[in-house]
């Protein structure tokens, strides 16, 4: 008697090409969630240790925050690294030798890159003042060389022992630049996680915001500079 082959059939094998196809629809949104999550984990600590560099620098400088630009010294990101304030930090494979490398932690893990040599850069990050996924508050970190005369010049008049609700005030975000500001025109907000951008504040502790959570508008409003989310050096009500 022949024994019967245990092969399996047509209709058998579409059945189970089903059900792996039900099962990974099930999962992968699951999978896109949990990958989501993990970019959201690296983008704050990223912010955390970049605001660890930046609290060094402004240690070394009298408590005075760090501007945002300074003429003929570049934006925050340079100042940062011509101080060597991120040295020994994990950076990108130089390719070409009159760049310097980014430190990664400047990098969004969850931003598209595009083109070199725009504002949104490929791997390896080959020169620092292109690569800006974070941005400081203009409101509070911006220069006084544009706030007329009276302030010496490049210098924030404000020192960090100055500014009344550090935990209410942002200090950078995930932006398209290297600063965010009040105005819609000039926000420079990329919203890269699920319609949300990450915000660490002042206090070092991160938050995620979608649009409508941050206070923005056409001009200088009260609803803006008014908001302790932007801590407008000009309002004396958040600061000493």
């Amino acid at each position: 008697m022949m024994k019967r082959k245990n092969n399996f059939t047509l209709i058998e094998l579409l059945v189970v090409i089903a059900i792996i196809a039900i099962l990974a629809g099930m999962l992968l949104p699951s999978l896109g969630a949990a990958k989501n999550t993990a970019y959201t984990s690296i983008c704050q600590n990223n912010m955390k240790q970049t605001a660890l560099c930046i609290q060094q620098y402004q240690t070394d400088n009298d408590d005075f925050f760090i501007a945002s630009k300074r003429t003929n010294h570049g934006h925050w990101a340079e100042m940062l690294r011509t101080g060597g304030y991120f040295q020994g930090m994990k950076g990108a494979v130089e390719s070409f030798p009159s760049h310097t490398p980014s430190p990664e932690i400047l990098a969004c893990p969850a931003e598209k890159r595009t083109a070199r040599g725009t504002l949104t850069v490929q791997f390896p990050l080959d020169d620092v003042s292109l690569s800006y996924d974070y941005g400081l508050n203009h409101c509070i970190h911006w220069s006084s060389e544009t706030r007329g005369s009276g302030f010496t010049v490049n210098t924030p008049t404000r020192k960090t022992t100055q500014l009344r609700i550090p935990s209410q005030a942002a200090m950078m975000a995930d932006t398209g630049r290297y600063y965010m500001y009040h105005t819609e025109g000039s926000a420079n907000f990329k919203f890269r996680h699920k319609n949300s951008v990450s915000v660490l504040m002042q206090d070092y502790h991160a938050e995620m915001k979608k649009y409508g959570m941050i206070p923005m508008g056409s001009g200088a409003g009260e609803d803006q500079l008014g908001n302790p989310f932007w801590a407008y050096y000009g309002n004396s009500k958040w600061w000493r």
